[in-house]
This record gives structure tokens, C-alpha cells and sequence, in this order.
């Protein structure tokens, strides 16, 4: 089950106890992707937003084994140890 993702949100994928599906091309643990939205259920993968946007994703030729778990990414500038505020304004 996936949140609603976007297209082109940057996300991260990651697996416990066996191994990751295989894509063509690879995916890689930890290496950032971007999700191509299908419903609010399910998502595609692609190697670059230009792809998200184009709807080109990448090839799963199997689940995998284990746990995999999709991580959606943290912007770049910000890290995952500092809170931050979003002050909205009109």
C-alpha cells in the first residue's frame, strides 16, 4: 500500500530480510527515484522526474523477497533530525 504520491515526488526505496525486486534498469537501495502516481493506491517508479512526467517507469520483472518499503524523500537543504515550521502567508 502506497500514500498518494505524486508524480515526480522524489522517493527512496528500501528492504528488510531478502532482497529488492528486479527492475530494468536495477534499483538500489537508498538511491533516489521519483514516483509516477497510477491510483491512490499504486505507483510507478522512474530514474528521473523528466521520466515521472513523461510517464516512463521503470520495468519490474518481480516482487523481490523480504520487506520493501518506500520512503518518500526528505527535500534537499533539510534533514531528518531538525524540526521544521511552514509559516504560511497570503
Amino acid at each position: 500500500t502506497t500514500t498518494n504520491y505524486q508524480t515526480g515526488v522524489p522517493v527512496k526505496v528500501s528492504n528488510t530480510g531478502g532482497a529488492l525486486p528486479t527492475t530494468t534498469p536495477q534499483i538500489v537501495a537508498g538511491t533516489k527515484y521519483y514516483a509516477i502516481n497510477i491510483s491512490p493506491s499504486s505507483i510507478k517508479l522512474a530514474i528521473s522526474y523528466a521520466n515521472a512526467i513523461a510517464g516512463t517507469a521503470i520495468t519490474i520483472s518481480n516482487d523481490g523477497s523480504g520487506t520493501n518499503t518506500l520512503i518518500g524523500q526528505i527535500p534537499d537543504g533539510f534533514d531528518d533530525i531538525t524540526t521544521y515550521y511552514v509559516i504560511y502567508c497570503k
